[in-house]
């Protein structure tokens, strides 16, 4: 079965650099082709971002979306897992990054805000985590952020 992907990076930047293999929500989401101003962001540091639409993603009609059905930790999982090994084939470096799940992850970083990333400061904070785990495990950049996060408690 053929699958449809998205793969983001900077110009001028070597497939060969390091790599995220971002999994959408769903299972009947899409990764589109649209400005997503998260995944501009890592190529701006020297990521690529790999956006797979697995079997089951909408978008495609509704034979694609219905071999998805009851597939969820299995079929599709196959497919996120073939798209991985084609940018295993191409870097060394990779990590996998979830939406809507990644959510629930949020609450734990901001439980006593009850909107976890949706206030912007909190959106300030989970970028620059992101970023320093990035950095330390796939030897990206990571900076800029020890002079704006003092400030946020006068900025709320």
């Amino acid at each position: 079965m053929g699958l449809s992907a998205i793969l983001t990076r900077a110009k001028g930047v070597d497939a060969a650099g390091p790599a995220i293999v971002n999994i959408h929500g769903g299972p009947a989401s899409l990764a589109q082709h649209e400005y997503a101003h998260g995944f501009q962001f890592l190529a701006n540091r020297g990521y690529s971002v790999l956006s797979v639409n697995f079997r089951g993603s909408a978008g495609y009609g509704k034979a694609f979306q219905a071999v998805g059905f009851r597939a969820f930790g299995r079929a599709m999982q196959d497919d996120i897992v073939d798209a991985t090994q084609w940018l295993v084939e191409q870097t060394e470096r990779f990590v996998q990054a979830a939406q809507d799940a990644g959510k629930d992850i949020e609450t734990l970083y901001f439980d006593d805000e009850g909107h976890w990333d949706y206030h912007w400061t909190n959106n300030v904070i989970r970028t620059r985590r992101v970023e320093d785990f990035l950095a330390k495990h796939l030897g990206g950049r990571s900076g800029g952020w020890d002079m704006i996060e003092p400030a946020l408690p006068y900025l709320k």
